[in-house]
């Protein structure tokens, strides 16, 4: 249902933290010779995944696909047929791209701190999105406008400083939310 397209001759498409879910056709489709796509800490999940008749670079991410496809290269922290574990993927209504979809990740999901933060392309907070006026941190906020590095257990297992980006477009935050109950004291 969610799906990215891109075409022309010698250009290049870069992919960061993004979903892709229930797709009938291809996730992600590059075409026009010469032309490349860089998906990275990102999630394709179901249908197909990449099709392309340019070059494809996967940098931890996450495919539903077995292998790494023919015409693409992925790195060692491409997950394949490994299971995202969203929330609820496709809903109550069993139907993806429906408003009912949740694509937040499990507390158990292999995207949780397993993402790539020294890949050079991940992009700079020019907008401000969080309002701290540091305009040259990377984007410091997932799809929810939740803090997007936040380290959760178990262990990080990607690339680079923690806390770790997660794959996809949210950052697990359910360890944040969760309740905190202090001892009571009566005299």
């Amino acid at each position: 249902m969610y799906s990215y397209t891109y075409s022309g001759s010698g250009g290049y498409a870069i992919v960061i933290n993004t979903t892709f879910v229930g797709n009938t056709g291809e996730a992600v489709f590059v075409n026009g010779p010469g032309s490349s796509i860089y998906l990275v800490n990102s999630i394709v999940w179901g249908g197909i995944n990449i099709l392309t008749s340019g070059t494809a670079s996967i940098y931890s991410s996450i495919l539903s696909a077995a292998s790494c496809h023919a015409s693409a290269t992925c790195d060692s922290g491409t997950k394949f047929a490994t299971n995202p574990l969203f929330v609820d993927a496709n809903g109550a209504d069993d139907i993806y791209g429906t408003i009912d979809d949740n694509l937040r990740l499990q507390d158990t999901s292999p995207a949780i701190d397993s993402g790539n933060n020294t890949v050079f392309w991940i992009p700079v907070d020019e907008a401000d999105l969080d309002g701290d006026g540091n305009r040259t941190e990377t984007i410091p906020i997932d799809f929810d406008g939740a803090p997007r590095y936040f380290d959760a257990p178990p262990a990080n297992t990607g690339t680079g400083t923690p806390p770790i980006v997660d794959m996809g477009a949210f950052e697990n935050q359910t360890q944040a939310m969760q309740p905190l109950f202090l001892p009571l004291i009566m005299k």
